[in-house]
C-alpha cells in the first residue's frame, strides 16, 4: 500500500489552546485571553503571555457568545455524537512577531495543568489543484449516469429530486457572489469576511463550488447538481483585521444558527494538505454541527497522504478507523478521483479509511476562473472546465447528499442524520468502486439513482448484548428477541429468516411475507438450544424487500460444560495392604464447572483396586457440588500393585483416570538357633533348638520343617508345622541326634513357607559320632542299649561347632 508523500509543514503563524475543563467559560464581555485569564486566576497562562509578548489574543469562535455555544452543546450532549470538549475552551494566539519560538511557546502552554493541549495552527489553503497541472480529459460529465457520474439527470426527472426543501452553505474563503449563474439564490455571507479582491485574492473558488452544487437552470452558463434547494449561504474563515486564514471554527459556529436539520455545510479547506478536522478546535466545532444535524462535508485535502498513517501532536491515529484512537467528527470526508474510468485515484488526493466517498477530481467544468469563458472580463460571468482537486470533488458530493436529502424528507417527512447520510453516500452496494490502478482508499462515488431507489424500505435489526446469548447448558435453552424495524417509508416484507446452526432456533413462521409498515416493528424470539459444548458464533439471515438484503445479524453464546476435577488423598498411595485385608481410600470427584456433571462409569484397570458398586448410572453432581466415592485395594499376590481408576463423564476433557498404587507384603522367614550337634558320645543323644520366626508385616504360612531325607539317627521334636506365623511371632523346633552312626552323613532340615524371597530354605545339620570312648563290640554294632542306661543324657555343643551364636537368616549357603 502507497503510503503517502510527506511534505514539511506549514503553519499559519497561529498558536490555539483549549483551556483545562475545570476552569470556566469566559464572560460575555471578555475578548482576550489576558483578561480571561486574570479573571479565572490562570497565573500560569498570565505568565507566559508576558514573557513572550503575545499581544493579539481572541476567542476562536467569535461569532456566537459563550451562552449561545453552552445551550448548542447542552442539546447535542443528547445526541450520539455529544461534544469531547466545548468550543469555548478555545483561544487562538498571534504569534506571528515570533515564528522562531512557535514550538517553544507550544511546550510551554503544553506544560502547563491550566491548558488542556495547546498546538501550532496549519496555514489554511484552498484544497484545490493548479489545472494547468493535469491537463486531462475535457469531458465534465460528472453529473451522468454511473459509472461514469453521480446521476444528477436521472434524479432530475424525479419529484423533489433537485435538492427541495434543504439548505447548504458554503465555508471557504472568497467567490463572487454576485455571478450571473446564482442570481435566484442570491447567496448572502453569514460570517467572516470575503477574501475576494483583497491582498490580490480572487474569489475562484468558492465561485467554481457554488457553480457545481447550486448553479441556475437558466439560459447561461451552467447548472447545479441540486439547482433547487432551500436556501444558498456562505461562511468565510478570512478575517480581514488580523489578515488571516484557517477561523474555520468560528466560520461553522457562524453558519449554525442559519442552518436547519438536514441541511449540507461544505467545508471546502485543508490545513497543511490535511482535513481541517485535524484541527482540534475545527473537530469539536463539526462535531457540534453534526450533532445538531447537520450534514457536514468535508475536503479531504489535497497531500498525497496516507492518512491511517497520520498522527496527532499526542501521537493518536484519530483519522485511522481501524485505531482505538480513531475520533468520530461525523463529517463526510471526500477523495479525488480521476475522470476518466475506471475513476483511479488522483495521485494528490490524501486517502485511508477516513475518507468516505470521491468524485471526479479534474476537468470539472463549472462557474469561474475564465479559461472556459472569460465573460469578457467580467468575473461574474466566468466559466471553467478545469476545476480540480477534492475542492471539486467535495461539491458534487454536497450536491447528492442535498437530492438524498431532499427526496427524503419529501417522501418520508424527516431528514436523514448525518451520520445516515455517510452511510448512504459511502455504501459500496449502490456506489461506483474506485479504480484498482492507484492504491490507497477513496471510497465510492455515490450512484443517486441507486440510492434513492433504496431509500424505501428499510430493515433495521437490534438484540440486545450485541447477539450474546451467554452461557447456556446442553439440555437447556437461552431466548433472545431479536427486533425487527422498518425505518423506511414503505412497506417492509421480510420473506425469510434463517439460522446458520441447528443449535440457534428461529421461529416457525405460519406463511411468508412477514410485513412491518413505515415505522414499525415486530419482535422474533431467537432460542440457543445447545447439543454441544464450547463457544458458538452463527448468523441469523433475514431475507426481505429491503434493497440491502439480506441482512445478516451475528449471534453468539458459550455452551458451559461441566468440569470434574477427582482428587485422591497420598497421590492415589494405598499403603500395605496383606493379602486377605484391604485398605479403603475414597476418591473427591468435584464439579468445578458451570453446569451439571453427569457421571456414567467408574472402573479399574485391575481386579485388586475394586472401584464402587452402584445401583444405577448416571450419577449426577451439580455445579459446584462434590461427591466421595471408596476404592477398596483387596490384593491377591505379593508386592507393588498399581492400577488406573477411569471415571467417565460428560466432560468435556473426556475420561478422567487416577493413578492408584499400594503394596502387598509378605511375612519373612528368619530362623535362629544353631544347627552344629558337633560330636555326640557313641550312643548318646545330641540336641538343639530352633527357632522359626516371622519378621515381616504380614502373617506367614509355614508348610513345613522337615529333613531333606529320612534317617534314624535324626529325628525333630515336638515339631508345631504346618503353621502360620503372626508378625513378629516364632515357633521353637528341637532337632535330635543319635549317635550310633558308623559312618558320618550328611543331612539337610528344609523350611518350606510363603515367604516369596525365601520360599524353600535348607539348613545344613552337623553331628558326628565318638566312638573312641565306646570299645565294646556290641556298641559298634548298634547295641548300646544293652551297656547303656538312661545316664547317657543329650550332650552339649561341641567345641568344634563354630556357628552356634548364628542365625540362619542371611545363610545363603543353606538355601537350596
Amino acid at each position: 500500500m502507497e503510503t503517502g508523500k510527506v511534505y514539511p509543514p506549514r503553519y499559519s503563524g497561529f498558536i490555539v489552546i483549549r483551556i483545562a475543563q475545570e476552569a470556566a467559560s469566559a464572560s460575555e464581555s471578555i475578548k482576550s485571553l489576558r483578561s480571561f485569564a486574570a479573571e479565572c486566576k490562570l497565573h500560569g497562562i498570565e505568565k507566559l503571555l508576558d514573557l513572550y509578548e503575545i499581544k493579539e489574543t481572541r476567542p476562536v469562535i467569535r461569532a456566537l457568545p459563550p451562552k449561545k455555544i453552552l445551550e448548542l452543546e447542552k442539546q447535542a450532549a443528547q445526541t450520539e455524537l455529544p461534544p469531547l470538549h466545548s468550543l469555548t475552551s478555545y483561544w487562538k494566539l498571534d504569534v506571528r512577531h515570533s515564528p522562531e519560538k512557535s514550538e517553544e511557546i507550544v511546550k510551554r502552554f503544553s506544560a502547563l495543568n491550566e491548558v488542556d493541549v495547546a498546538y501550532r495552527e496549519l496555514e489554511a489553503t484552498d484544497p484545490a489543484v493548479n489545472p494547468a497541472d493535469d491537463p486531462y480529459n475535457a469531458n465534465q460529465n460528472y453529473q451522468d449516469a454511473a459509472p461514469v457520474g453521480i446521476d444528477a439527470r436521472w434524479a432530475w426527472t424525479q419529484p423533489n429530486g433537485e435538492g427541495n426543501g434543504v439548505g447548504f452553505v458554503d465555508l471557504e474563503q472568497g467567490w463572487f457572489l454576485n455571478h450571473e449563474d446564482f442570481s435566484s439564490k442570491s447567496p448572502t455571507l453569514l460570517y467572516g469576511d470575503n477574501h475576494d479582491g483583497v491582498d490580490g485574492y480572487v474569489g475562484n473558488h468558492g465561485t467554481a463550488v457554488l457553480g457545481e452544487v447550486i448553479a441556475d437552470d437558466n439560459t447561461v452558463g451552467v447548472v447545479g447538481i441540486a439547482p433547487s434547494v432551500a436556501s444558498v449561504n456562505v461562511t468565510s474563515h478570512w478575517d480581514t483585521a488580523s489578515s488571516s486564514s484557517g477561523h474555520v471554527a468560528d466560520a461553522i459556529a457562524g453558519a449554525l444558527p442559519t442552518l436547519q436539520i438536514g441541511d449540507v455545510l461544505l467545508l471546502e479547506i485543508q490545513k497543511g494538505l490535511l482535513p481541517t478536522e485535524t484541527d482540534a478546535a475545527d473537530f469539536d466545532a463539526i462535531r457540534l454541527a453534526v450533532a445538531l444535524g447537520i450534514v457536514v462535508v468535508e475536503a479531504g485535502g489535497n497531500g498525497s497522504f496516507d492518512l491511517d498513517s497520520y498522527t496527532d501532536g499526542g501521537g493518536n491515529f484519530v483519522l485511522n478507523r481501524g485505531s482505538a484512537d480513531f475520533k468520530e467528527s461525523g463529517a463526510i470526508v471526500v477523495g479525488a478521483a480521476l475522470s476518466p474510468l475506471p475513476h483511479n485515484r488522483a495521485n494528490f488526493s490524501n486517502f485511508g479509511s477516513r475518507v468516505d466517498c470521491y468524485a471526479w477530481g479534474e476537468n470539472v467544468v463549472t462557474a469561474g476562473y475564465g479559461d472556459l469563458d472569460n465573460g469578457g472580463g467580467d468575473n461574474d460571468k466566468t466559466y471553467t472546465a478545469g476545476f480540480n482537486g477534492t475542492s471539486s470533488a467535495s461539491p458534487i458530493i454536497s450536491g447528492a447528499a442535498l437530492i438524498v436529502q431532499g427526496m427524503n424528507k419529501a417522501n418520508n417527512g424527516y431528514s436523514l442524520s448525518p451520520l445516515e447520510m455517510r452511510a448512504l453516500l459511502s455504501d459500496s452496494a449502490t456506489g461506483t468502486a474506485q479504480g484498482g490502478g492507484v492504491p490507497g482508499n477513496i471510497g465510492v462515488m455515490p450512484d443517486l439513482r441507486s440510492i434513492i431507489e433504496t431509500i424505501l424500505p428499510r430493515l433495521v435489526t437490534v438484540i440486545a448484548d450485541s447477539g450474546n446469548f451467554g452461557e447456556v447448558c446442553i439440555g437447556a435453552f437461552q431466548d433472545m428477541v431479536l427486533s425487527l424495524s422498518n425505518s423506511g417509508g414503505n412497506m417492509l416484507a421480510v420473506t425469510n429468516i434463517t439460522s446458520s446452526s441447528a443449535e440457534f432456533l428461529v421461529p416457525s413462521v405460519l406463511s411468508y411475507p412477514v410485513t412491518i409498515e413505515a415505522g414499525d416493528a415486530i419482535e422474533v424470539p431467537i432460542r440457543l438450544q445447545p447439543n454441544s459444548p464450547g463457544p458458538k458464533a452463527e448468523t441469523i439471515t433475514v431475507f426481505s424487500n429491503d434493497p440491502n438484503s439480506p441482512k445478516s445479524v451475528e449471534i453468539s453464546g458459550a455452551v458451559g460444560a461441566p468440569r470434574l476435577v477427582a482428587i485422591i488423598a497420598n497421590a492415589g498411595n494405598f499403603g500395605n495392604a496383606c493379602i486377605g485385608s484391604f485398605v479403603d481410600e475414597m476418591v473427591t470427584l468435584s464439579n468445578s464447572g458451570h453446569c451439571t456433571l453427569t457421571i456414567t462409569s467408574i472402573t479399574s484397570s485391575s481386579a485388586e483396586f475394586l472401584a464402587p458398586n452402584v445401583l444405577a448410572y448416571p450419577i449426577a453432581i451439580a455445579a459446584g457440588g462434590s461427591l466421595q466415592v471408596p476404592i477398596r485395594f483387596e490384593p491377591n499376590s505379593f508386592g507393588p500393585r498399581a492400577a488406573m481408576i477411569t471415571i467417565k463423564s460428560d466432560n468435556p476433557a473426556g475420561a478422567k483416570t487416577v493413578a492408584v498404587s499400594g503394596n502387598a507384603p509378605s511375612g519373612k522367614l528368619v530362623v535362629t538357633g544353631s544347627t552344629c550337634i558337633g560330636g555326640v558320645k557313641a550312643c548318646c543323644l545330641g540336641e538343639r533348638t530352633i527357632s522359626i520366626c516371622n519378621v515381616g508385616d504380614c502373617k506367614l504360612y509355614v508348610t513345613s520343617v522337615a529333613f531333606k531325607r529320612k534317617s534314624k539317627h535324626w529325628k525333630l521334636i515336638n515339631n508345631p508345622f504346618p503353621a502360620t506365623l503372626v508378625p513378629g511371632s516364632c515357633l521353637s523346633v528341637l532337632i535330635r541326634y543319635k549317635a550310633t552312626e558308623k559312618c558320618p552323613r550328611c543331612c539337610e532340615l528344609v523350611i518350606m513357607s510363603d515367604d516369596p524371597e525365601i520360599p524353600v530354605k535348607t539348613l545344613d545339620v552337623m553331628a558326628y559320632t565318638i566312638w573312641s570312648d565306646c570299645e565294646c563290640s556290641d556298641c559298634r554294632k548298634g547295641c548300646c542299649e544293652k551297656h547303656h542306661d538312661g545316664s547317657c543324657i543329650a550332650q552339649g555343643i561341641d567345641a568344634c561347632c563354630d556357628d552356634e551364636s548364628h542365625g540362619h537368616e542371611d545363610d545363603d549357603d543353606d538355601e537350596s
